[in-house]
């Protein structure tokens, strides 16, 4: 992972996510899921894309994100396997393809 972009990742997270945890339906708004990301088919590694997602799902939730977070995947297997980041993040809205 590249560590200018993640420092830019939480540069950006520090500033918006503030914003968003007050609207959480946890918190009575009507935020319900956070989609970190919709682009399953960059040509990296399923590991790669692990940490990456990883990394995300971590900084949402020391910002205190309580809602569901989850990722697009296209309907094949290879992106479903890809997007899922084991234990954290579903991929959506194709649930019903696993």
């Amino acid at each position: 992972m590249n560590p200018t972009y993640l420092k830019l990742v939480d540069r950006y997270f520090d500033k918006l996510i503030p914003l968003l945890v007050p609207l959480q339906y946890s918190n009575g708004g009507p935020i319900i899921d956070f989609q970190i990301e919709d682009d399953t088919t960059i040509d990296v590694s399923e590991d790669e894309t692990h940490q990456y997602y990883s990394y995300l799902y971590q900084g949402l939730r020391k910002r205190g994100v309580d809602a569901l977070v989850n990722t697009l995947a296209y309907p094949t297997p290879g992106q479903i396997a890809t997007a899922l980041t084991p234990g954290k993040i579903i991929p959506s809205p194709y649930l019903e393809n696993l």
